[in-house]
This record gives C-alpha cells, structure tokens and sequence, in this order.
C-alpha cells in the first residue's frame, strides 16, 4: 500500500469528523505560538477549499507584486531578503495553499494547508534554520507521556529524528528534524485536528514523504503586498513574510541584530487606526500622502499608524529600543509602495 493509499484510507474512516473551520484556525494559531524558535513574523490563517480525495495538488502561486518605479529603487528589495527556496515537490491529496511564506533572521518557513471536502484540514510546516544538532521544533520534544516516542533514522540519505505518536492521543502531531549537508537543520511538522485516535501512522507517512521530497535551491519571490523604498542608514531586511491571515510584514534592523533586539517592524492591517491597537500615548501625526496618521508612544517603542494608505489596508510601522527616531518613520512611510 502506498502513501496516498494510506491517506485517501485513513480519510474514508474518519468521514464526518471534519472539525469546525474556526477551530482549527484556532488549533493552528496555538501550535505555531507554542513551537517557533525564531521572532514571529506573520501570524498562519488556515483555509478550507472543495477539492475531492485523490485529486492532483494545487498549489497556490501568489503573483509577485509590481516593481516600484524605476526612480526609486527599493534598496530593501534584494533578491537575498525577498526569496527563499524552501519547498517540497509532494504534499497529501487535496487542494493545497502556502497559508505562510516567511524569511526570518536566517531561517525560512512555509506552511501549507491541504484541505478535502469533509475531511479535517491537515497542516504542513518546512523551516530551515542554520545549525547541526537535531533537536526538535520549540526546544523541547513532545511528551512520552502522551504517547510520543523519538526514533533516530534516515531520509534521502541524511540523518533524522522523528517524534511521533502512534498511540491515538487526541492532540497528536508528527515532528521530523533533517541535517542537510551545509550546516543547516530542516524541521517539518504535521499536524491536524482528527477528533478520533487512530492517525498518528498517517501523519508520520506524511511527514517522511515531505522530508524526503525537500526542495532548497529553487528560489521564489515571497510576494508581499507592498516594499519600503527608504531603508535606514546602515539597516539591512532581516525579515519579510507574507500570511493569508496578516498579510505582508517586513523587519529592518542593523546587520547580525538577533530576535528581539531593536528593530523597526512595518506590517499590514485591515482597518483604521482604533485607540488600544497598541498600547501607549496616542497623538495625531502629519499626514501620509494625505492619510491621517497616529502616533503611540510607550516607552522605547514608538509607532506610526498610517490610516487606510490604500483601501483596505493601513500600515503601522513600529521602532522598537528606539531604534530609529520618529522622523524616520515618518521617511519610511513616505516611501512604502503597493
């Protein structure tokens, strides 16, 4: 029996157990909070489409954005910060969407979503991250306890280790960690919101397939809704990602800044400015190209909130550790294009 026997079987005997979309939104929100190791970019949104077991794989391409003018050129936008080369040439059956697409101080992540009609939503991870040692997703290997066990073994050749669940407990995942050969490590996880026991075979086959079929030497554009134009003396992009949940977010520091140190994060919201967006003193600001703007001050942290730069989207550009004056900001506002 082969891979997609296995799944379109497993599948058949869990009709009707497809859990509730905003649950698994939800499901989704908190295993991602509770395992990434680097500063989260984007926030993954899960996303459930009609496609019936054993169809091809679909998976979404995002058109990459228009360039700005030619007249400013964008010294943000170099191929090295806007690309990354993590893929897989297989996932499950089902119509499949790249729900995160993420490049973040060093490491890159996609998170896939692969939905079949009244079936429950399964979730694929990849990141690369540099290192050697094959430690699990978040630090910490799941619990013994609820049924995990650790298995060293081999995928294309390359050493893994595996943390899976074969006993049916309820909230199960599947954890995979590779060495590649250019000091680097690739995690992948799958996960999924069965409400029966009986699937931790099906993710850990899932998960091995992926490992196997890894792709990183075909570069892609992230395709961000928008770039800045102005980048900071002496700051480089040491993030930018693009989430069907948060759209596109960008992170500009001084080169070899770590997570958390002083940064300016610009990223996309949906609405208007409303007071507790984000905590501190709230003033008017100038205007952006004639949007109004607030100002939020708490600390070492100052934000500019730019007010529907375009319809439907606002931007709120944040320095933390006053890593950049107000001024500049206001610089990087004034040359962020669509």
């Amino acid at each position: 029996m082969n891979a997609d026997e296995i799944l379109a079987r497993t599948f058949a005997d869990h009709e009707g157990d497809a859990p509730d979309p905003d649950a698994v939104l939800a499901d989704v929100h908190a295993r991602l909070a509770r395992r990434r190791r680097t500063a989260p970019v984007l926030a993954a949104a899960a996303t459930v489409a009609a496609i019936a077991i054993g169809a091809s794989v679909l998976v979404d391409q995002h058109r990459p954005d228009p360039a700005p003018p030619a007249s400013t050129p964008s010294p943000s936008a170099t191929p090295s910060a806007t690309q990354i080369a993590l893929g897989t040439t297989w996932l499950p059956p089902g119509t499949v969407r790249t729900t995160l697409l993420q490049r973040s101080y060093g490491t890159e992540t996609r998170l896939y979503t692969v939905s079949v009609p009244h079936q429950p939503q399964i979730s694929v991870q990849l990141q690369v991250r540099p290192g050697t040692e094959l430690t699990p997703p978040g630090g910490s290997p799941p619990l013994a306890e609820f049924g995990y066990r650790q298995r060293d073994l081999t995928i294309a050749g390359r050493p893994a280790r595996e943390w899976a669940n074969d006993a049916g407990h309820r909230d199960s995942s599947y954890q995979l960690v590779v060495r590649l050969p250019d000091q680097r490590i690739a995690e992948i996880e799958v996960f999924v919101d069965f409400t029966r026991e009986g699937r931790g075979a099906m993710l850990a086959t899932i998960g091995r397939r992926v490992a196997a079929s890894l792709q990183l030497d075909r570069p892609e554009p992230v395709g961000t809704a928008f770039r800045p134009t102005h980048v900071p003396s002496g700051f480089v992009v040491s993030a930018v990602g693009r989430g069907d949940l948060d759209g596109t977010t960008w992170i500009l520091t001084t080169p070899g800044a770590v997570p958390d140190g002083a940064a300016v994060t610009i990223r996309q919201s949906p609405r208007a400015f409303r007071t507790g967006d984000v905590p501190g003193t709230v003033a008017d600001g100038r205007a952006v190209r004639g949007r109004p703007t607030h100002v939020i001050t708490d600390g070492a942290t100052v934000t500019l909130y730019v007010d529907l730069l375009r319809p439907g989207t606002s931007v709120q550009l944040t320095s933390t550790h006053a890593a950049v004056t107000l001024a500049e900001l206001y610089r990087i506002a004034d040359g962020i294009r669509f």
